[in-house]
């Protein structure tokens, strides 16, 4: 394809997201429409949370996909809206930023692009990429939160982890038992049984928080 036609495509695709705009906020003024205790949630949040999704689901931007992906991308500034308040209330700052790095990377690799053109791309999808990373720190720093809560009740059956690994094992073929190791084997299935437990506690805690916080359609 040549450099021309590229360009020409990129306009094109630039011309349909800014027409397209109109179609996820009504308004041109900037209004609250849900409040989570002291947190708020914007026209303008619900309308970049949309296109964010759009985009990394590898979508176009147009009024069927706007309309299928609205209510989901409402409940996912609700819970980070949840998961900040309690991020701020236990005074959580860190996270892994080997995490983000590695959740960019997956990104990039699933739309097909360099990771160094997620933020150009963003741009002419009209996503603010700051609030992009900030949505990515929010749910690291609530990874952190929980590993800090539930860390010592991530106690593990030996006897359970034993038969998983027998199980693998029989269930490797053998140019793959060559390649990996039973302790290399041993230590991505307690990852592995960790990561669940630690899920299952983040769903739980998470569960109690919304039950008790006040969330307010306006």
């Amino acid at each position: 394809m040549s450099i021309l036609r590229k360009n020409i495509i990129i306009l094109i695709n630039f011309i349909m997201i800014l027409m397209t705009s109109a179609l996820i906020a009504k308004e041109n003024f900037l209004k609250i429409i849900v409040k989570i205790d002291n947190q708020i949630v914007t026209n303008y949040d619900l309308e970049n949370e949309v296109k964010t999704q759009i985009f990394l689901r590898g979508q176009k931007l147009n009024q069927d996909n706007v309309d299928n992906i609205k209510n989901l991308s409402m409940q996912n500034l609700i819970t980070r809206a949840i998961k900040k308040i309690e991020i701020n209330k236990k005074k959580i700052e860190t996270y892994n930023k080997k995490d983000l790095q590695r959740y960019l990377e997956n990104i990039a690799k699933n739309l097909q692009i360099r990771q160094s053109d997620i933020k150009e791309i963003m741009k002419n999808y009209q996503i603010d990429y700051n609030k992009f990373i900030e949505s990515a720190e929010i749910d690291l720093m609530w990874n952190s939160l929980i590993f800090q809560i539930y860390k010592n009740q991530l106690t593990l059956n030996p006897i359970e982890i034993e038969n998983e690994i027998n199980f693998t094992m029989e269930n490797l073929k053998n140019n793959e038992k060559t390649q990996l190791s039973i302790e290399k084997i041993k230590n991505n299935i307690i990852s592995k049984k960790k990561n669940e437990k630690l899920q299952l506690f983040s769903n739980s805690h998470f569960s109690d928080l919304k039950n008790s916080t006040l969330i307010e359609f306006k």
